[in-house]
């Protein structure tokens, strides 16, 4: 039993650069969208505020001890607007980063388990090692059907199984070895 060709996982940089990047994304759709547009908010009522106070306090009117406070530790309603959008943001970020740990932690696990996968074309036979060891034997002459699928995947089909791989960076090569020797059969 002559192996023709067997599958290679796609390389490790390539899956950890789109897995860095989509937690990056994650990252921030999770704190710059919610969290600084909802604190956009939180801005101008917060500036406004601070307009109101301190023409309360030119017209000589009395100021609760809050309004006191605001006015001698904040230089201007921006300064004050900024203030309570940045005081939530530690919080919003640390959230954000758990949750992206999380989602770079369980992309490490696919990873390890697509690894796991594989497929390997002989003369007469083509082999499939499934997750879990489940082997599949699909005979060359049986191929119904086979091509490319998403993720950098190829699928192999007879009458009765289907076989299906993601992130296989010979994939062509497969295809080609596959459809070679089917149509010589």
């Amino acid at each position: 039993m002559k192996v023709m060709a067997k599958s290679i996982p796609c390389r490790k940089k390539t899956y950890f650069a789109w897995l860095g990047g989509l937690s990056l994304t994650a990252f921030a759709a999770l704190v710059l969208f919610p969290s600084l547009f909802s604190k956009i908010g939180g801005f101008v009522t917060s500036t406004q505020t601070y307009k109101d106070i301190i023409d309360k306090y030119k017209a000589g009117l009395n100021l609760l001890p809050q309004e006191e406070k605001i006015i001698f530790n904040y230089d201007n309603a921006t300064e004050y607007g900024w203030s309570s959008v940045v005081e939530k943001l530690p919080k919003d970020i640390l959230i954000a980063l758990l949750v992206c740990e999380a989602l770079f932690t369980l992309g490490v696990v696919v990873w390890v388990l697509l690894n796991k996968v594989s497929i390997s074309v002989t003369e007469n036979h083509i082999y499939y090692y499934s997750l879990w060891g489940k082997r599949t034997v699909l005979p060359i002459n049986k191929v119904t059907a086979m091509g490319t699928n998403r993720f950098k995947g190829l699928f192999v089909s007879t009458a009765s199984d289907r076989i299906s791989l993601v992130l296989v960076a010979n994939r062509k090569e497969l295809l080609e070895c596959i459809s070679t020797l089917a149509t010589n059969r």
